[in-house]
């Protein structure tokens, strides 16, 4: 069931267990293959097992579909797996996108933009 599942998956990542991950999330896409928190969650592990290759155009393609905070998370993601590749200016690209955004100004993002801050300061280091 993909409740359970899900939070297998999550703890599986949490605990960087990225090949079991990795596994399962093959196997939930195989059920659900446009299942966006599977999607975003297969990002982190694709981070997590040092394929920045293979993360890009995952990003890319969610974050087209993504909105809210969820948007924020897969951008700041996008970012990190550009740097990870050595796609510096792209992740700049990415970044200033994001920080322009006026509601990253809620109090609610105050953490991602931090996150997003400091990013693009490695970004153009």
């Amino acid at each position: 069931t993909p409740g359970p599942a899900l939070r297998a998956l999550l703890v599986l990542t949490q605990a960087k267990e990225y090949q079991s991950a990795d596994r399962l999330s093959l196997e939930l896409l195989k059920n659900d293959p446009i299942n966006p928190e599977i999607q975003r969650r297969r990002i982190k592990i694709l981070m997590g097992l040092g394929k920045p290759g293979e993360a890009i155009p995952l990003a890319e393609k969610v974050l087209k579909s993504s909105f809210g905070r969820n948007e924020f998370w897969v951008a700041e993601s996008l970012a990190k797996a550009y740097l990870a590749a050595g796609r510096k200016p792209d992740a700049v690209v990415v970044l200033d996108r994001y920080l322009g955004r006026t509601d990253l100004a809620w109090n609610t993002m105050q953490g991602t933009k931090r996150s997003l801050e400091t990013l693009r300061k490695t970004a153009t280091e």
